[in-house]
């Protein structure tokens, strides 16, 4: 339906567009989040907690991020995943869920903001907390993030749309390790 849009002006997607003749930006969502809990359970954890923004139907990238939690952690535990966490102040209540679960030992979250509010009713000795973002919070709050480099993202789409042969640009990540 958007390629039909092409015949006006130039388009560039933010996310992968697969075989669709359209430009686009993506970021390996699902390789950091497979690499992140790959690399936790090699180092020994296995009470994770995830806080997630959105339902899987509603967000793509929710949907990976709960696909390679599954697969990989292999944890069915329903209470070691909060959902609707998108603000600092949805951490708070997200780490007041937390504290309620025993033996937590590390918490996967869809932003630094809402890991710094998840820091909040939890400390970092109780608890590993990581971010998405590489956002100030992280660095003041001095936890662990993802950084998937979305200032990149749109500086590629931009140039994206002054090219005349339609491309995918992908942008790496990394993961920031603090403390």
């Amino acid at each position: 339906m958007i390629a039909r849009y092409l015949k006006y002006a130039p388009i560039v997607c933010c996310e992968d567009t697969g075989d669709f003749p359209i430009s686009c930006v993506s970021i390996k969502r699902e390789e950091s989040y497979i690499d992140l809990f790959t690399s936790l359970k090699e180092q020994g954890y296995e009470k994770i907690g995830l806080a997630v923004g959105r339902m899987e139907k509603e967000s793509a990238s929710t949907g990976l991020i709960m696909q390679a939690y599954r697969d990989i952690i292999v944890y069915s535990d329903e209470s070691m995943i909060v959902r609707n966490c998108r603000t600092y102040e949805d951490g708070i209540q997200a780490g007041i869920h937390f504290t309620g679960l025993k033996d937590l030992q590390v918490i996967v979250t869809n932003g630094d903001d809402v890991a710094a509010g998840i820091l909040q009713p939890l400390s970092s000795n109780q608890v590993t907390v990581i971010g998405e973002e590489n956002l100030l919070s992280s660095r003041l709050f001095n936890f662990s993030t993802i950084n998937h480099t979305i200032n990149q993202c749109g500086k590629a789409a931009f140039h994206l749309l002054w090219e005349e042969e339609i491309r995918t640009v992908s942008i790496p990540y990394t993961v920031i390790k603090r403390v």
